[in-house]
């Protein structure tokens, strides 16, 4: 089914003896020594024993146990410490074949959805932006963030901060814009994890298969050994794009106010997508139409007296 599938070999030699056939030369301690030093030297060791005196009697028992899933995510795990695990296509397609082993599924497919600055849950990225990570839900004509997941089994998964499956996404009986751009894609089972940094939900880990009912709440737990290395990876990336962003903004403007800071974030992040395509980007005009400053003074009556006044009796006592 072109997955991969990790072996351990185990020998059993309880049932096998080595019988000399004559007796053997002796060998001098020193030498004995030696060899148990170099135990993996068989052409040292055939100088000083040979085969033909010996005979090996019974029988041995290989046993070939399976440790695909262990060395699978051994080896995701060392995927996800490189800067681009995540957003880099040839990485990305590394990682899913070696989930589709892991869970034994050829057909299984790999998706990230991420969480801007602002908590808003992003679906689809630009083609072209091969820095960031691509969701199953991407749909190219439907909008790009935001509202769409309003309903969505995404929020249910991110409000609940748990494992949401939906074995036949076709019978599921509240479909939002999502499940209906998922079904186009050919998605009709899909796992939701999300992917928790302390309280905060920074992404959503999609896994999914065209075919109704193979991955449900049994099959999730195997995702559980693999969902602390993709926070990572996704934090992490997550990070680099914030600070890119925020040297962007410093390039424009000089201090800014955090009341209005989201703004600003949004701005430069629409400025970094496209100077990473190559095109000619600057800042868009950041205005807040209808909004009406209200500018007030509270002051507490001779507090300057009455704190000076304090700190002449503390200096007094």
């Amino acid at each position: 089914n072109g997955l991969d599938k990790v072996y351990r070999i185990e020998i059993g030699r309880q049932f096998c003896e080595i019988v000399s056939k004559r007796e053997p030369a002796p060998i001098d301690p020193k030498i004995i020594k030696f060899l148990t030093e170099k135990v993996y030297d068989v052409d040292l060791w055939l100088q000083y024993i040979r085969p033909e005196d010996f005979e090996f009697r019974g029988f041995m028992v290989l046993r070939m146990v399976d440790v695909t899933e262990q060395e699978m995510v051994s080896s995701i795990k060392y995927d996800l410490l490189e800067k681009d695990a995540v957003s880099k296509t040839e990485s990305f397609v590394a990682i899913q074949h070696k989930l589709r082993s892991i869970f034994g599924m050829p057909e299984i497919r790999l998706g990230l959805a991420w969480f801007d600055p602002d908590n808003n849950i992003v679906l689809r990225t630009e083609e072209q932006d091969r820095d960031c990570w691509r969701s199953l839900a991407e749909n190219k004509a439907s909008e790009k963030n935001c509202e769409r997941y309003q309903g969505s089994v995404y929020e249910r998964s991110w409000m609940e901060k748990r494992y949401i499956t939906i074995e036949n996404l076709e019978s599921y009986p509240y479909k939002s814009p999502v499940e209906e751009a998922l079904l186009a894609n050919g998605i009709k089972n899909i796992l939701l994890a999300p992917l928790i940094d302390g309280d905060e939900t920074i992404g959503m880990l999609e896994l999914a298969t065209p075919n109704p009912g193979e991955l449900n709440p049994v099959t999730a737990n195997k995702v559980e050994s693999v969902l602390p290395m993709f926070t990572a990876a996704v934090k992490r990336v997550k990070e680099e794009m914030i600070t890119e962003v925020r040297a962007i903004i410093q390039e424009e403007y000089t201090n800014i106010h955090p009341v209005v800071q989201w703004r600003f974030m949004e701005a430069g992040s629409k400025v970094l997508e496209k100077r990473k395509r190559g095109e000619a980007a600057v800042f868009e005009e950041i205005a807040f139409k209808d909004v009406f400053p209200l500018f007030g003074m509270a002051d507490v009556r001779n507090s300057s007296l009455e704190r000076t006044s304090a700190i002449r009796q503390d200096l007094m006592q």
